[in-house]
């Protein structure tokens, strides 16, 4: 079925004309029976189908909840950006899909492999970017680790920036401030760099400034 799917794509140069609503849903129905791979390219397959009313965006979500869980992080993100993309128009649930796949993408983001985590924290910071109050009490899931590579520190740190708020930004400061010290000149002038646009967002600029300096 999958090779099918595959080869039909192919032949229509695109999914549009075949994401039918009687097609997506047998293939939902059987996903746990398709391999890692197949079960990523139904779920984007899925993406090209636009759901007729908040029910079957609901259906779907229901139908896909378990493999927000799965191991292989492709499905997770495959996962994640479906209930992103159907739920885009209605405004009311947006702040519980955000708490639905925050979970699941922050524990992938701290895999020992940083070509995921970079690829995870990167969805993570288009999440923050929109809700940024939804991750300030999960602020030190972005404190960096000596072993992570360069790319993610950057990523980390402008998140860090992102969700400082007034109940965490002298924690974040602080960790912030620990950085400026890092032998990796570039990473030493990015953190003070999300010094600074935290200080320009904070009431209580001057304390921050003066760690700054």
């Amino acid at each position: 079925v999958a090779n099918c799917l595959s080869t039909l794509v192919e032949i229509e140069g695109g999914v549009e004309g075949l994401a039918t609503k009687a097609l997506v849903y047998s293939l939902l129905n059987r996903i746990k029976e398709f391999s890692e791979y197949a079960q990523c390219m139904v779920i984007d397959f899925v993406c090209a189908y636009k759901p007729e009313n908040a029910d079957e965006v609901f259906a779907f979500m229901n139908l896909l909840e378990d493999r927000m869980s799965h191991t292989n992080s492709a499905i997770v993100l495959a996962t994640t950006k479906l209930f992103l993309h159907i739920t885009m128009e209605i405004e009311q649930v947006h702040q519980q899909v955000y708490e639905r796949v925050k979970a699941p993408l922050l524990t992938l983001a701290s895999t020992a492999s940083p070509e995921v985590a970079f690829a995870v924290l990167s969805h993570l910071k288009l999440l923050v970017s929109r809700a940024p109050s939804l991750f300030s009490l999960d602020y030190k899931q972005f404190y960096c680790r000596y072993s992570d590579p360069a790319y993610v520190k950057r990523v980390k740190l402008s998140m860090l920036a992102e969700v400082a708020d007034q109940n965490n930004v002298y924690e974040i400061v602080t960790e912030l401030s620990e950085y400026a010290a890092d032998i990796d000149v570039p990473i030493a002038r990015a953190s003070l760099h999300a010094i600074g646009s935290i200080a320009l967002r904070t009431e209580d600029m001057g304390g921050i400034s003066e760690r700054l300096l």
